[in-house]
């Protein structure tokens, strides 16, 4: 453990050292964000976004007071500037569609939806999900501010003694909730600041190019004869390259840490109350970046052909994910889902805009055990990177 220490003590002071890559790693993300956020500030005003509109299937087995309220949010002329609704005859039907494609995602409303909702209590549907992640997003929170205004009124009926009968008329009350919709729309992912969504892009980017530092370092110390020289102390192989890894992590931590601090404090970036979940997800896209590029150390052998592959996968992976290009969608964002920056983006931002943190989590769980894979394949790398300098 005191070898691992020391070796990790002693990449920290060769990397602090080096001012070119103290610059790469934390001035020039900085600037990047303060250059894109500035430039392109325009593309992020809330009066310019049009909401792509979402195909939304629905299974309706309620027959209650609700129906014919749901019926009018469905129908009014705001709602329908976002979700086209299609009523189906059954559940198998709804997802044979979504299969199908000819919807972007289905509703399945319980026959006890208008009971709970009379009752003040929080009523529950079910909905299933279709391709596109940014359209799912957009439904739920639709679907979402209607349950939730409509439970708080009817809630505040019974606490003022109206004995479970609506408040208002049905066709106020679709249209209270149609409003109180749109508003909540303003505090949707679309509706970040060029600052921020750019902020969560190159912390991403930036952070996966950090751990690229770790393999480079461990083949240059082969290339240039000084490992020998390590083990030669005597250093076990395994505990020279815990020690330049574990270096690397911690170098990546503190990278965020000042990405997220600086931009706090100078760019005004409101990172939002979550901030347990994005520093998980930042943990976990250092273990990934690190892991990957431990991987391609032992298979690669070469730091140059390390150094031109590892940064040639960020950048692509993060021009898919949308990082260069805002809000991808379609093709693009299918393919996104196989990049690490599309599952850290989504969590982070959504943690930081505080909307839709369950699926957040979820995001970062995924981001989680492809981490976990990533370890795996650099454990079991890291044998043939051993067995190099032995």
């Amino acid at each position: 453990m005191r070898n691992i220490l020391h070796v990790m003590k002693l990449e920290l002071l060769q990397i602090s050292r080096m001012r070119s890559v103290l610059l790469i790693l934390f001035v020039l993300p900085l600037l990047l964000i303060f250059v894109l956020g500035s430039a392109l500030s325009s593309q992020f005003t809330a009066n310019e976004y049009t909401p792509e509109q979402v195909k939304l299937a629905v299974y309706n087995q309620d027959t209650g007071t609700m129906k014919s309220i749901l019926q009018q949010f469905f129908q009014s002329t705001k709602t329908q500037e976002i979700l086209e609704v299609t009523n189906v005859d059954s559940e198998m039907e709804l997802k044979n569609r979504i299969q199908a494609r000819e919807v972007d995602g289905g509703l399945i409303i319980p026959a006890t939806f208008s009971t709970e909702i009379m009752g003040g209590h929080t009523a529950e549907w079910t909905y299933v999900a279709g391709p596109s992640t940014s359209k799912n997003d957009m439904a739920r929170m639709m679907l979402q501010a209607f349950t939730d205004q409509t439970t708080q009124t009817q809630a505040a009926a019974i606490v003022l003694g109206v004995n479970g009968t609506p408040t208002n008329s049905s066709s106020q009350k679709a249209e209270s909730i149609n409003a109180v919709k749109i508003g909540k729309l303003q505090d949707n992912l679309y509706e970040a600041s060029s600052f921020q969504y750019y902020s969560c892009t190159m912390l991403i980017m930036f952070l996966l190019f950090g751990g690229m530092s770790s393999a480079i370092s461990l083949l240059r110390e082969r290339e240039n004869k000084t490992l020998q020289r390590m083990i030669a102390a005597p250093v076990a192989v395994s505990h020279v390259i815990l020690g330049k890894l574990l270096g690397a992590t911690i170098l990546s931590i503190m990278q965020g840490a000042i990405i997220i601090g600086f931009t706090g404090l100078v760019y005004g970036v409101d990172w939002g109350e979550h901030l347990l979940g994005v520093g998980m997800t930042v943990l976990f896209t250092v273990i990934a970046s690190i892991s990957l590029a431990a991987a391609l150390a032992g298979i690669l052998k070469s730091s140059k052909a390390v150094e031109s592959i590892y940064s040639t996968i960020v950048f692509i992976m993060t021009f898919l994910s949308g990082g260069m290009v805002v809000f991808v969608g379609g093709e693009l964002e299918s393919a996104a889902k196989f990049t690490l920056n599309y599952w850290a983006n989504g969590s982070v931002f959504r943690f930081m805009m505080g909307v839709d943190v369950n699926t957040a989590w979820h995001l970062l769980f995924v981001l989680m055990g492809i981490a976990g894979v990533l370890l795996l394949l650099a454990v079991r790398f890291a044998r043939r990177v051993g067995s190099i300098y032995e």
